[in-house]
């Protein structure tokens, strides 16, 4: 497949799906309450543009654009963290755009900052300046209007303690301004349609996935599975889909959840749900070499890209796949040519949730 190459040289950035430790050695199963899934997602530009984050581990990368008719990136003039640091329940430093893509979040200077996707109107939305804490992303509330973040004592054995008044745990930004603390989440791995905040809890064997108001009020259960792990849970127009692994699951909206795909443990990663609801793209690690595949609603599978290291994939538009791979790229499934967005490595800005 020929690559053709636009432009964009930088620093590596760290790339990569990160599989999650068992928690139990039960066979992954599904069994469902109620669909995670409570009205339908507002409307969303699609295709959304491409913003592209260039840099190092460990150090703070640049921010990029392409527009969605195409065209080479071209700088925002915005810097972020590019050290893709967190935790799989409560967030990461990695940048993430809103669902209708209007605005891009992101780490910087230890603080998190909210810019327009066109890298204006660029403003700290936090000031915790708490030493030995860290500020991590969660994702934007499905209208876009609301920022889960999250202040947390950093992972480091010799490292300082926060302070004791260090405001520790979940917070919710609004774009109508305002910070509002988040004391009854504990964890986060998605949002339901309505914007509740989803998260995980083992009980008697079993993983039980939580909905939990962000307005206040009782979480309640979604959904249940014996699988040994729940997480990486994507949006789409017609629904959800997600890990448990050694599983792919779905839940159409007003449907129980389901498997849709069956493997061996981490065989299978970071699944999303195509715009029409039709396609599924997910991770697919065949001897130890991820492949980017893709499978249709009458179960026939494609694998459009052979990843060069573990890689990412997302939707673009309905027929085009954006893949992190070393480099980011445009990849099409219908046999077109795939195009590099850079030429040295990048990688893409997740939408909605970040990793």
């Amino acid at each position: 497949m020929k690559i053709a190459t636009l432009f964009v040289s930088s620093a590596l950035v760290a790339c990569g799906a990160p599989s999650e430790p068992p928690r139990t050695a039960t066979p992954a199963s599904s069994t469902a309450d109620a669909p995670p899934s409570d009205s339908p997602p507002s409307d969303r530009p699609s295709p959304l543009p491409i913003l592209l984050l260039v840099g190092g581990p460990g150090a703070e990368g640049e921010l990029l654009r392409v527009e969605p008719e195409g065209g080479p990136p071209r700088p925002l003039g915005l810097r972020a963290e590019a050290g893709y640091t967190g935790s799989i329940e409560k967030g990461s430093t990695a940048p993430v755009l809103s669902f209708d893509g209007r605005w891009v979040a992101y780490v910087h200077d230890r603080e998190a900052w909210v810019a327009r996707a066109d890298g204006s109107d660029a403003r700290a939305i936090t000031s915790f300046d708490a030493e030995g804490a860290e500020v991590l992303l969660a994702g934007w509330t499905p209208d876009s209007r609301g920022l889960l973040l999250g202040l947390w004592a950093e992972d480091t054995e010799d490292g300082p303690a926060p302070p004791e008044d260090a405001p520790l745990g979940f917070h919710l930004w609004s774009v109508d301004g305002g910070l509002t603390a988040q004391p009854a989440l504990s964890a986060f791995v998605g949002f339901t349609d309505a914007g509740d905040a989803l998260f995980t809890r083992t009980s008697e064997g079993r993983i039980e996935l939580l909905a939990q108001p962000l307005a206040g009020g009782d979480a309640r259960v979604v959904h249940t599975t014996t699988a040994s792990t729940l997480g990486q849970i994507s949006r789409g127009a017609s629904g959800m889909v997600w890990s448990e692994a050694p599983n792919l699951v779905r839940a159409d909206r007003g449907e129980a959840p389901r498997v849709v795909v069956e493997g061996e443990w981490a065989e299978y990663q970071w699944p999303q749900l195509g715009p029409r609801g039709e396609r599924i793209a997910y991770i697919h690690r065949v001897d130890d070499v991820d492949h980017v595949e893709v499978r249709d609603a009458d179960g026939s599978t494609q694998r459009p890209h052979r990843c060069e290291n573990p890689c990412r994939a997302r939707w673009h538009d309905a027929d085009t796949l954006l893949v992190s791979d070393g480099r980011v790229l445009l990849v099409p499934l219908d046999g077109g040519e795939t195009r590099a967005l850079t030429d040295g490595p990048a990688e893409f800005v997740d939408v909605g949730v970040g990793r």
